[in-house]
């Protein structure tokens, strides 16, 4: 880990990030909200732009539809 730090020219809140991810991983299950997260702060962002309005985006209880 060390040499990749050094190897990288990380900053210290890039290598303190580092490790933290490594001593605490993140479960499977927030990964995927996460990534789901980001791709719907994109939608929500590209529907904005395109109808010039502001966009909200409401989940139903079971993530259907």
């Amino acid at each position: 880990m060390h040499k990749k730090i050094i190897d990288g020219g990380m900053t210290v809140r890039e290598a303190e990030k580092l490790v933290k991810s490594i001593l605490n991983p993140v479960p499977k299950a927030n990964r995927v909200e996460q990534a789901q997260s980001r791709d719907e702060e994109r939608l929500t962002q590209r529907l904005t732009d395109m109808l010039g309005a502001e966009v909200k985006l409401k989940h139903k209880k079971r993530r259907a539809g």
